[in-house]
């Protein structure tokens, strides 16, 4: 595992399409892609105020971000900060910072949010769509990981924090994380989540996802970091349709975005 310097988290943040943002909650940790814009040493991503997330950094600001890039998976910590338009922060170094995000998340996500338009008026979205809040991560410590193509993002409570980071689907419940995360992962038991998600098109309307929230409990096996996963909610999100339910028995394979 290569820590990076500022420079590099730079670099990966603007090759980067999209982020998974992983934050804590009291069913354990829960991770979702989302669109960014970067300035500097910051993301930016501008979410309903009704999504979990936006709830939960109201309260506490740690946070992990895992951003994919050509070069392979990118695992960030660091802190989340919500910025309400409502309420915009007075100091004026904070607001231009807002504001430089914004400018960015617009350019770099022009195709998704033209989409957002559509799907809006088209209904999509609900009536009156969400009102949005902009998220601000400043990540503190960033290193490279295997990534795994095409699969899945498994959420962790660690000591440094909640994290997201690339798993491959074995099965069984059971998911492979990168070795290097053996020591940043710990082998204590406790709460995880894992998330597949697919990217259709661009729009709120065309996103599909699946979210296990469980208990997970580390193990090496066959020279192999396998989390063992045990599912208790399963949350899905069609659009901005989002269901969530227990799981009632072990998932059979790897959990499928809904078609």
């Amino acid at each position: 595992m290569s820590v990076l310097s500022q420079q590099e988290i730079r670099t990966v943040l603007t090759e980067g399409r999209q982020a998974y943002l992983a934050v804590d909650t009291r069913h354990g940790p829960h991770v979702t892609p989302e669109l960014y814009g970067v300035i500097d040493d910051s993301l930016g991503m501008w979410v309903a105020t009704s999504t979990l997330k936006a709830k939960v950094l109201r309260e506490s600001r740690a946070v992990g971000v895992l951003v994919r890039t050509a070069a392979g998976a990118v695992v960030m910590s660091g802190t989340g900060e919500v910025l309400d338009p409502l309420r915009p922060p007075l100091n004026p170094a904070r607001l231009l910072g807002a504001g430089r995000l914004t400018v960015n998340f617009t350019l770099r996500n022009v195709p998704d949010l033209v989409a957002f338009g559509r799907d809006t008026l088209a209904g999509a979205t609900g009536f009156p769509p969400a009102r949005r809040v902009l998220i601000v991560i400043r990540p503190e410590h960033a290193s490279t990981v295997d990534a795994f193509a095409n699969d899945v993002v498994v959420g962790l409570r660690t000591p440094v924090g909640p994290l997201a980071v690339p798993g491959r689907w074995l099965g069984d419940d059971r998911v492979e994380l990168p070795a290097e995360m053996a020591d940043l992962a710990g082998t204590t038991d406790g709460p995880v989540s894992v998330t597949a998600d697919e990217y259709v098109g661009p729009g709120p309307a065309a996103k599909r996802g699946v979210l296990l929230r469980g208990e997970g409990r580390l193990v090496e096996e066959d020279d192999r970091l396998v989390l063992s996963v045990q599912p208790i909610r399963r949350t899905e999100w069609r659009g901005v349709h989002i269901s969530t339910e227990p799981v009632a028995q072990p998932v059979p394979g790897r959990p499928r975005p809904p078609a």
